[in-house]
């Protein structure tokens, strides 16, 4: 006969059967891609078949210790020679290898930020002039954020080091390659070749296309809160969104390829090229895809686009406005005043008027030759006993549009005050804390139904 203790201890059983599986389903995932970390991207460049440069060769070595996202930058099995202009200078021959047995004669080892561990790094420099190189293209707070193991579900192949915000860390490493102007190699979203476009005429024309702002992004949680002036400036006025963050459009979901992004842009006289963060410097192929589509960027990012855009009179700034409603009636103005809308255009021939920091900014894509030069200029500062260290980026704000927004479309005059960002959480976080803390409830109830258990037991012997 079978009671109901008997069925509530059987209940039991199973339910202890399958907590017990937990931990050991766990461990078999999780240290399979643990061994996997270790034997496969841990060992990636370390090649038996290397060759050498070629004896008497005077060329600078550069050695891509980590891969760039996974991607192996260089040869493994040899050198990619190179010849770089030296810009006023003799040319440069310059040797670049992805092979860590090149460690011990490299002038120059680079390291990208989100391939990094720490733990693997190179114990010692083996000669002391050796440079190293700190290599990133993100901003630094996305790039901190990014090396947590709750942004990657396979956080256990591959865990980065929290280096972008670290002072001490950063003062590891003698060079900076990064979208900041001041970096001593400057790797930039915006292409040299962007002037070729943005000096070709209007097209479609400005009565061929919709009056409304395109905008695609996927990242709903960004740093300076952009989607809440976004979701705020709907109510007056009509945002077009074709990414997965507040889509209004219909499409398909996900990435949207380069080729589908200037086809939409084009359609419209508006478009978002709304940064993630606002920190100097940090303007992306955002900017770039509303130039080459022919519409007008309304912008936010760094407190300067002067090097990024053709004029200060080029683009909208979403920060010269009051609030939503306040930028809701200047883009109505426009689109009905075909002159005023065209006078952001006066950097389009005839006229070509072009801002001297735009046409000067050194914004080169040639990453290779870039660090070739630095290298050269860096080892000369260092025998003349100057030494550099990479220094910490405090230019980034947080939150810059976490605001009060009201009906009549104006806006609190600060940022919130949320303690979560004050105490340096993010939403990432608070999901971690909320498994952790249910986990924890999970467990005293799972062991409070122990504890009953066996009391059932007891009581019916």
């Amino acid at each position: 006969m079978v009671t109901r203790h008997s069925c509530q201890c059987h209940t039991l059983d199973i339910l202890f059967a399958g907590l017990g599986l937990g931990p050991v389903l766990f461990v078999l995932v999780v240290g399979s891609g643990f061994l996997s970390s270790w034997t496969g991207l841990g060992d990636q460049g370390l090649v038996e078949d290397f060759e050498p440069p070629p004896q008497g060769s005077n060329a600078t070595t550069i050695l891509y210790y980590t891969t760039w996202f996974e991607n192996v930058v260089a040869p493994l099995t040899g050198y990619k020679l190179k010849t770089c202009p030296g810009h006023g200078a003799a040319p440069l021959e310059c040797a670049f290898t992805s092979n860590k047995r090149a460690l011990d004669q490299a002038h120059v080892v680079v390291f990208h930020s989100r391939d990094l561990e720490l733990a693997k790094m190179p114990a010692a420099r083996p000669f002391a002039s050796q440079l190293w190189a700190y290599w990133s293209e993100e901003n630094p707070l996305y790039d901190h954020r990014s090396c947590g193991w709750y942004y990657r579900f396979k956080w256990w192949e591959r865990q980065c080091d929290k280096v972008s915000l670290d002072p001490e860390r950063l003062a590891l490493f003698d060079l900076r390659m990064g979208y900041q102007l001041w970096s001593e190699v400057v790797v930039s979203y915006i292409h040299p070749s962007l002037k070729q476009h943005t000096d070709r005429p209007m097209s479609p024309s400005w009565q061929e296309r919709r009056n409304a702002v395109v905008w695609i992004a996927n990242n709903c949680a960004s740093f300076n809160k952009r989607e809440k002036y976004i979701a705020a400036l709907m109510k007056h006025y009509p945002v077009h969104s074709y990414g997965d963050c507040l889509r209004t459009m219909p499409g398909k979901e996900g990435k949207v390829s380069e080729e589908e992004i200037l086809k939409l842009m084009s359609q419209y006289k508006f478009a978002f090229a709304w940064e993630n963060a606002n920190c100097a410097d940090y303007v992306t192929e955002k900017l770039v895809h509303v130039f080459i589509s022919g519409g007008l960027p309304i912008v936010d990012g760094p407190d300067d686009y002067s090097p990024f855009v053709p004029n200060n009179h080029s683009v909208i700034r979403v920060s010269d406005f009051a609030g939503p409603k306040a930028l809701a009636d200047h883009l109505r103005l426009l689109e009905k005043d075909q002159a005023l809308y065209e006078s952001y255009f006066t950097y389009k021939p005839p006229t070509s008027h072009y801002h001297p920091a735009f046409l000067a900014a050194d914004l080169g894509q040639d990453i290779g030759c870039k660090l070739c030069r630095a290298v050269a200029q860096q080892r000369v500062e260092a025998h003349a006993g100057r030494k550099k260290v990479v220094q910490l980026d405090g230019s980034c704000t947080r939150r810059r549009w976490d605001r009060e927004y009201y009906d009549d479309g104006t806006m609190s005059s600060g940022p919130a005050e949320l303690w979560i960002e004050e105490w340096g959480f993010g939403s990432e976080d608070l999901v971690l804390w909320a498994i952790g803390v249910g986990g924890m409830l999970a467990s005293l109830l799972l062991a409070r139904l122990h504890r009953r258990k066996h009391r059932l037991e007891k009581s019916t012997r």
